[in-house]
């Protein structure tokens, strides 16, 4: 794996767990502890087009995994400013 992947995969687990919760197929707390669950969860809404460039390491050098753990707005507009994306 990639380092530029490795930045990536909580936000993927965090999609691929969203859809399990959300379809009832894995309850929340078997994912970790709360807080862990509470950081990866708001990964799910990134916007798509984040979430794609970073899977493809198009995103800013200064996007790094401490930063996604941070606050984040929910509008996506606000995403991408907040994050270093060029709009």
């Amino acid at each position: 794996m990639s380092a530029r992947f490795s930045r990536v995969k909580p936000a993927e687990l965090s999609v691929a767990q969203v859809g399990q919760i959300r379809a009832g197929n894995q309850d929340a707390k078997t994912l970790g502890p709360l807080t862990y669950v509470r950081r990866i969860l708001r990964l799910a809404y990134l916007a798509p087009d984040v979430v794609l460039a970073i899977a493809e390491g198009r995103h800013p050098p200064t996007l790094v995994l401490q930063r996604l753990l941070r606050p984040i707005p929910l509008a996506w507009a606000e995403q991408r400013q907040t994050l270093g994306f060029s709009t």
